[in-house]
This record gives structure tokens, C-alpha cells and sequence, in this order.
């Protein structure tokens, strides 16, 4: 009796369920008073139609995402059914660059991810001179520095590879039997790198930047990577900071936007990177 109490205690303050009692003698009755009433179809509370609706809104934001659209016809519905129907007005935005080339293939790569279907991509990279088909196993959808790109499994040679959204040419899905991703951790595979490229038989290494006083507290207050260490404060205001990272293109091309605030320290092959650069932008505007 004590534990069908807690769980009509539970229905009446989880669920709202407008249950009734009634005594016959020495029998006791319980019963909802609506003969309808379903914890099955219980309506949304207004917080959680407005939770739903910001959660349309910011998906919307991502350009090339109309599954956003379905998805605040389905909110309106609800508001409609449950309450008066008052436009709600955002909260939050996130950075709105223009759109880049392939973001109309967003959803149509996210649908066959989350069916498990193989996509006849034709593709064409920036020093392909003609475009090729690929099968790819799509496992993972990534966005780097207002682009898209797709982690999957190339069905030729069962290898891994990130593939560029703004070269693909089309997408189609294939009828080939899918492969799923058992051995790959795709939350892992981008952990140890800036950007998107990993590069082949290439390890973790320990790289050290200094900063100098008029950017180190940017650089302290939002970290270039999860691994950043302070691991020296200056007298001068600078400050030296340890990553634990796979150098890449994208690293160089991120350290270099930070002008003459920055010195790489280690490791030598970075720091000589680097400076063939400085020295090819120094030639090219002494010219």
C-alpha cells in the first residue's frame, strides 16, 4: 500500500495526473477524474514549448539545415495546441559568416548518417584536375572555420578520410551495403589537432608559444586547444603556454593570424615552418 502511494504521489506531481479516490466501505477506489487522461499524451508545459523553440531557432542558424524548418512547424503545432500562439523572439546567435559553397549538401550527408546509407560522392580537390566518384562510408559531420566536412570511410581502400563539402560536385546515396564504424572514435579522432587535417604517421608533440603582454590575456581567457597549459608568466607581461598537439597546416595558419604576438618556441621543425614563411611575406611586400 506505502509503495502504490509513492507511485500515485509520483503520477499526481510528475505527470499532473488528476487522480481521485472514493471509499465503499471498506474498500477504496482510485480513479482519474478525466476517463481520458493518458501519461502517454501529456502536453508540453510552456517552459518546455519554449526550450523546443529555441532549440528551432538556433538550429536555423546553421545555413543549409532546413530540417530546422520542419522542426518549428512542429513547435508551432504544439503552441497552438496548448497555448496562445505569441511569437517568441531569439536569445542567442551564434556567428552568421556568408554561406560557403556545399552547405546545400548539409542535410542531405546528415539524413544519410543517421540511416546508415553510403554516399556516391563526385569529387574534385583543389589539385584534382578533373573530379572523381568516391563511395564513402559517411560516419560524422564536422564544421571548422565556417566550413563543413564530412569524416568517413573511402569503400576502395577501407581507410579513413575527411572530405571537404565545398568539393563535392554531388551526393547521392548508393546502394552498396553499409559498413558501420566499430574501431574509430569519432569524438577522439579530431581531439590532438587544430582544425580538420590529420596528418599520416605523425604523433602528439609538446609545442610551446609565447605571447606577448597585450595578447597573453586574450590567449589565457580563451584557450587555443583543451590541452593548453600556462607554464610561464613573465616579468614583461608574457606569458608561455604547452600544448599537446599534431602540428598542421591549420596550427601554422592559426599562429600566424596572431601577428608579432606570438614566438614559437618548440618545436624547431614548427618554429622553421614558420619562419620561411615570415621571411616569403617579407620578400614578397619588400618587392
Amino acid at each position: 500500500p506505502s509503495m502504490l502511494r509513492k507511485d500515485m504521489e509520483a503520477m499526481q506531481s510528475v505527470y499532473g495526473a488528476p487522480i481521485e479516490s472514493r471509499q465503499d466501505g471498506k474498500e477504496v477506489f482510485y480513479f482519474y477524474e478525466e476517463s481520458s487522461f493518458s501519461i502517454q499524451k501529456l502536453p508540453l508545459d510552456e517552459r518546455e514549448l519554449i526550450l523546443l523553440n529555441e532549440a528551432a531557432h538556433l538550429l536555423k542558424q546553421i545555413k543549409g539545415f532546413t530540417l530546422s524548418d520542419e522542426i518549428e512547424v512542429i513547435v508551432n503545432k504544439l503552441e497552438k495546441r496548448n497555448k496562445p500562439n505569441e511569437k517568441s523572439l531569439s536569445v542567442i546567435a551564434f556567428e552568421n559568416p556568408p554561406a560557403a559553397k556545399g552547405v546545400e549538401l548539409l542535410e542531405d550527408i546528415f539524413i544519410a548518417i543517421v540511416n546508415k546509407k553510403v554516399l556516391k560522392i563526385c569529387y574534385q580537390s583543389f589539385n584534382q584536375s578533373e573530379p572523381q566518384d568516391w563511395l564513402i562510408h559517411p560516419y560524422l559531420l564536422k564544421e571548422y572555420n565556417n566550413r563543413w566536412f564530412l569524416l568517413g570511410m573511402y569503400e576502395t581502400t577501407k581507410t579513413i578520410g575527411t572530405y571537404a563539402l565545398d568539393r563535392m560536385l554531388t551526393v547521392k546515396v548508393n546502394s552498396l551495403g553499409y559498413i558501420e564504424n566499430t574501431t574509430l572514435d569519432v569524438d577522439d579522432y579530431f581531439k590532438n589537432i587544430i582544425g580538420v587535417t590529420l596528418p599520416s604517421n605523425t604523433s602528439v608533440e609538446t609545442i610551446e608559444l609565447e605571447f606577448s603582454a597585450s595578447r597573453s590575456p586574450y590567449v589565457a581567457t580563451k584557450p587555443i586547444h583543451h590541452s593548453q597549459k600556462i607554464i610561464s608568466h613573465n616579468d614583461d607581461g608574457s606569458i608561455i603556454i604547452q600544448l599537446q598537439l599534431i602540428p598542421n597546416k591549420e596550427l601554422e595558419s592559426l599562429i600566424l593570424s596572431f601577428g608579432a604576438d606570438v614566438k614559437v618556441i618548440h618545436p624547431s621543425s614548427l618554429k622553421q615552418n614558420l619562419q620561411s614563411t615570415a621571411q616569403a611575406l617579407s620578400k614578397m611586400y619588400n618587392q
